[in-house]
């Protein structure tokens, strides 16, 4: 009977076992490796378990921290990871992201608010400095450089934010 195990990294999950003509195989979504040599059971889910780790540390990605606020208007943080795929020349790529406008923003060095709203869906870009965001339950994160943020808490309590650094701050809105 023909079947084989397959494991496809993209959804990082055993879809099948078996076996093809008395012979294990292990599919991932490029490569297909003979499983035959493996004898003892243990080191074969090692090897596949090696595989699948190996699979998600080279997995292309981004992340943003996203901010929102819950049904009760809480607000909360949370990570959200964007898949990236190869794009021949040009390296890897997410999917598009619709956006009506981008703004340019500079803090002053004593940036601090206490609770307020995102005015509207924006992607938050920091070029520079350092910045505490605290949520409606307390809970309260660093950003610098680099960092992208979703402020999507646009009702509810809100976040509050301020300059850990007192200097100038430069980052970029992007509506969405």
């Amino acid at each position: 009977m023909f079947s084989y195990q397959k494991i496809y990294f993209s959804d990082l999950k055993v879809t099948r076992t078996g076996e093809q003509s008395g012979r294990r195989y292990f599919t991932g979504k490029f490569t297909a490796y003979d499983l035959s040599l493996f004898h003892n059971q243990h080191i074969l889910n090692l090897y596949i378990v090696t595989l699948v780790i190996e699979s998600i540390i080279l997995q292309r990605h981004m992340n943003y921290t996203r901010i929102y606020s819950d049904s009760e208007g809480e607000s909360h943080f949370e990570i959200v990871e964007v898949p990236l795929k190869e794009n021949s020349n040009i390296g890897y790529l997410s999917d598009g992201f619709a956006v009506r406008s981008l703004q340019f923003r500079e803090n002053k060095a004593d940036y601090s608010w206490d609770f307020h709203h995102a005015p509207e869906r924006q992607f938050i870009i920091l070029l520079d400095g350092e910045i505490e965001i605290t949520t409606s339950l307390g809970e309260t994160r660093r950003f610098s450089t680099g960092d992208i943020l979703l402020a999507e808490d646009t009702f509810g309590k809100g976040h509050k934010t301020r300059n850990i650094k007192k200097q100038i701050r430069k980052s970029i809105f992007v509506k969405i």
